[in-house]
């Protein structure tokens, strides 16, 4: 947030008149928030590996442990099945964060 405020554009907003309200709600939240939703959509991805270290270690019934049996049992089927499974969860996250992006940002969006 402190990097926003030292950009430009902050300081043509205060020198043309804009409230400090509408310059922290509407400016400089949403660029502050670019860099968040990106750590937040890389940790989450990074969470579904640890499913398959938590639930091996804890004996958890889920894909993870599952992932981990078919891999023992040398099952390739269930294998592409979990492997598709989150490979559809990283591409949905992934949408959602280009969404968040086009929404704080409209440079971002296409034209």
């Amino acid at each position: 947030m402190l990097e926003v405020f030292e950009s430009n554009f902050i300081r043509t907003l205060k020198a043309g008149g804009a409230t400090t309200g509408s310059i922290i709600y509407k400016h400089a939240l949403r660029n502050a928030a670019i860099p968040i939703i990106t750590v937040i959509g890389l940790n989450f991805v990074g969470l579904l590996s640890g499913t398959v270290i938590a639930e091996t270690i804890f004996a958890l019934p889920g894909l993870g442990s599952l992932a981990v049996q078919s891999t023992q049992r040398h099952d390739l089927p269930i294998i592409q099945g979990i492997v598709l499974y989150f490979t559809v969860i990283v591409v949905v996250v992934n949408f959602i964060i280009d969404v968040a992006y086009a929404w704080l940002n409209p440079k971002v969006r296409i034209a």
